[in-house]
């Protein structure tokens, strides 16, 4: 067994972590006084606190760990080949919007922008894969790519981090994110401010937020973080329309999904791209959505069975999972499957289906009226006495001396939750720390 459970006392007290590991939410709260703030902290970090007498992580084999690395790495290329493919071919909308959605019936203008936001090496920071992987080091599934607006961060580099270093040493874990984030920011970040944009009443957003202002920050970037509601924007200033406090935006991070962005008083600003994408860049860019977007693993089944000469090699790499927007494949074949809205997110509204297409269960959420794909059913293993165990593995840009970024991505961060039910949601998940055992 290459995955498998060991247990450490740890040293873990909330306050004083988060005091210093993110000053700035702990100022933000009042430390301790703010009842909701204590009641949102002690739930997040409850795990950690309960278990800290015996604590435990999952230790992973060098072999493993290079494995799962090298399998998001080839399917993240296979990623940017499809998408590659959709932004430079001339298909027409009601193509597109039949695999991506009621946002680009809306906003048709948009293809465009990510189109142009493609074109010129916009970069991408934030990126996470969910993958099912057994406890022989196989990738079962990967489940989705969230590449737009996906928490845990913080957990999965600071947290990690800190609890490892305190059973073994630092260097026994694969968790580069924030160095290497660091060390490359000059090559994929435009120079200029960067204002990361949140909505405050979430505790996991504002952890997650403040890790990247501190990237941002160890970089050299003047950065400030702001609610969502004080961004302004002013469609007269052609070059710069973006404001907050008064002060002109150069860069935004922006932890909302693109769907949403497009709304309220963005809409107008957004269809003007051409004004002034040049000179404001946005995290993540407008490309990225369409890997986000659940229909891209839909697009990616579609183009490995119809232009199999070019893409059918998808097919073959491991743990792919094809996906449909129609149930008839699955039925037809007698196999179990899964229902997810395009747009959703944190786990909400998923169906499960037997094989003649019978709801089995679903999870609760907003996302019940958008459009569907379907997806076969992988089962996540479980590592003897634990429960449920999905990976995940955060992207970063990839960047090599000596070349120009050319919008491809690398693992920084492995990171491991676990959860009681059938799907992982945010109610029921906890962060577990992982060891790489190095050969």
């Amino acid at each position: 067994m290459t995955i498998k459970a060991k247990y450490f006392p740890v040293q873990f007290d909330v306050d004083t972590f988060i005091k210093e590991e993110l000053p700035l939410t702990y100022a933000f709260f009042d430390g301790a006084n703010n009842p909701e703030y204590r009641n949102d902290l002690d739930a997040l970090f409850s795990f950690v606190s309960n278990n800290k007498d015996n604590m435990p992580f999952y230790a992973i084999s060098e072999d493993t760990a290079k494995h799962i690395s090298h399998s998001c790495e080839k399917m993240y290329e296979a990623m940017a080949h499809c998408l590659d493919h959709l932004l430079t071919s001339d298909y027409d909308r009601e193509t597109l919007e039949y695999f991506f959605g009621e946002t680009l019936k809306k906003h048709p203008y948009f293809t465009n922008y990510a189109r142009k936001t493609w074109d010129r090496n916009h970069a991408a920071v934030y990126g996470r894969f969910d993958l099912a992987v057994s406890t022989t080091g196989e990738i079962k599934g990967f489940y989705e790519f969230n590449g737009d607006t996906p928490v845990m961060l913080f957990e999965s580099t600071s947290l990690q981090n800190n609890l490892v270093s305190q059973v073994t040493s630092p260097e026994n874990q694969y968790n580069d994110y924030f160095e290497k984030m660091v060390k490359n920011a000059d090559r994929y970040m435009p120079q200029g401010n960067v204002c990361v944009v949140l909505d405050y009443d979430y505790i996991e957003d504002i952890c997650t937020c403040e890790t990247i202002k501190q990237i941002f920050e160890e970089a050299g970037r003047t950065v400030f973080i702001s609610s969502i509601k004080d961004l302004v924007v002013d469609i007269t200033e052609h070059h710069k329309p973006f404001m907050v406090n008064d002060i002109v935006v150069d860069n935004l991070f922006v932890l909302s999904p693109w769907e949403e962005l497009l709304e309220g008083d963005n809409y107008h600003a957004i269809m003007r791209h051409d004004n002034w994408m040049n000179h404001v860049h946005f995290f993540e860019p407008s490309w990225r959505w369409f890997m986000a977007n659940k229909g891209f693993l839909a697009w990616m089944t579609y183009l490995a069975e119809d232009m199999s000469e070019e893409f059918g090699y998808i097919l073959e790499l491991e743990g792919f999972l094809p996906t449909y927007r129609e149930k008839d494949v699955f039925i037809e074949h007698g196999k179990e499957f899964v229902g997810k809205p395009l747009t959703g997110r944190l786990s909400s509204n998923i169906v499960f289906f037997d094989s003649e297409g019978n709801t089995l269960s679903e999870s609760d959420g907003n996302y019940g009226d958008d459009d569907y794909v379907y997806q076969l059913l992988c089962k996540p293993d479980q590592v003897e006495g634990r429960n449920n165990f999905i990976m995940g593995a955060w992207m970063i840009p990839y960047v090599q001396q000596g070349t120009k970024y050319d919008l491809e991505s690398e693992v920084g961060t492995l990171c491991i939750r676990e959860f009681d039910k059938e799907i992982l949601d945010i109610k029921n998940e906890r962060f577990i720390p992982h060891i790489v055992e190095w050969n």
